[in-house]
């Protein structure tokens, strides 16, 4: 009776300890408060949990959609709509249906704000809204909201400067015309190319000869309208000077338009007016001078009798003759005629006819 007793104890105290012995599904091995038998799927990994977020990365870039997600221990399956899962990611896709944008991602030419940082870069805005920007649009193309502007502005802060801005100079080097005529700026800023306009705060002044005397405002043209005007026109005034010559007699125009410099031309439409000395007596067709080829003959009447070898007086150092003198005799011939009676002397002098 006594066997059967010590038996019966031995029994139940061994199952009362099968009854109190933990179950090891219930135990959470990773502490992060759930068991295998409370649905944690992987106990060894704290992050992996019935609480564990998951986000869909759409264009598998390595960047959750912040507003995709599921919460649950296991990654979700993949599908078509949804090929990949994140959990506990530290940034969140701005685009998470392009695979070029997403936070860090390099800044591309596209219009789209490729790094997440809410702004576009510089190199991708037309600050001076000339229709350019300065960087080269990505091969993917302009994927901006905004029409796709134009590339290679080399001075965004310039509306002047752009490809094709001096078209005269090129249409397609990025030049600078400020005065819009169509040529470039000869001295522009760092990193544009020089282009042929002299003074390009004046639309005036520009290297096209349009009045055809091969001579440009930027080479010194005073009137692009007059092909008769221009530098060294009237050579025998000045080789540099601006001048009109319309006579073509090397002598500038002596009364010409405003921003024309004066010449020393008596007669401008005369060629046979000027200032030559030609026959070296010191005295010009300007100044009278009836037959510059003859020193001999000169407009100066040194006798006094009103007429000058220019007037065919045949001894001008003598006032009693002179043509008409003895007009009794001729009124044409140049004779002496000493008395004034008006017959001319029979025998005079020098190259005076006899009367």
């Amino acid at each position: 009776m006594r066997t059967l007793s010590f038996l019966t104890t031995v029994l139940s105290i061994s199952a009362l300890s099968a009854c109190t012995e933990e179950n090891p599904l219930d135990i959470d091995d990773d502490g992060d408060g759930y068991s295998e038998f409370q649905g944690d799927c992987n106990d060894t990994d704290p992050t992996l949990n019935p609480d564990t977020i998951w986000y869909a990365d759409q264009d598998l870039d390595g960047f959750g959609h912040a507003n995709l997600s599921r919460t649950q221990c296991e990654a979700p399956e993949p599908t078509t709509e949804f090929p990949a899962w994140l959990r506990d990611p530290t940034e969140f896709d701005c685009d998470d249906e392009n695979d070029a944008v997403y936070p860090g991602a390099t800044e591309l030419c596209d219009g789209l704000d490729n790094d997440c940082n809410e702004v576009l870069s510089g190199p991708e805005l037309d600050l001076d809204e000339d229709g350019w920007i300065e960087c080269e649009v990505a091969s993917t193309g302009w994927l901006g909201d905004d029409e796709a502007p134009l590339d290679g502005d080399c001075d965004d802060d310039d509306a002047d400067t752009f490809p094709g801005s001096a078209e005269l100079d090129s249409d397609e080097d990025c030049m600078s015309d400020a005065d819009s005529d169509g040529w470039g700026d000869s001295d522009p800023a760092e990193g544009v190319t020089a282009g042929s306009d002299c003074d390009d705060a004046d639309p005036d002044m520009i290297p096209t000869d349009i009045d055809g005397d091969e001579v440009s405002t930027c080479d010194g043209d005073c009137d692009e309208g007059d092909p008769l005007t221009y530098p060294g026109a009237a050579d025998l005034d000045s080789t540099t000077a601006c001048m009109t010559d319309v006579d073509g007699d090397g002598w500038g125009e002596s009364a010409p338009i405003e921003g024309v410099t004066a010449g020393t031309d008596c007669d401008d439409t005369d060629a046979t007016l000027n200032q030559d000395d030609i026959d070296g007596d010191s005295v010009s067709t300007c100044d009278g001078d009836c037959d510059d080829e003859d020193a001999t003959i000169e407009s100066l009447d040194s006798d006094g009798d009103g007429a000058s070898s220019c007037n065919f007086d045949c001894d001008d150092n003598d006032p009693l003759t002179y043509v008409g003198s003895a007009s009794l005799d001729s009124t044409t011939d140049c004779m002496t005629d000493a008395d004034g009676d008006g017959w001319g002397d029979s025998a005079p002098s020098g190259a005076a006819v006899a009367g």
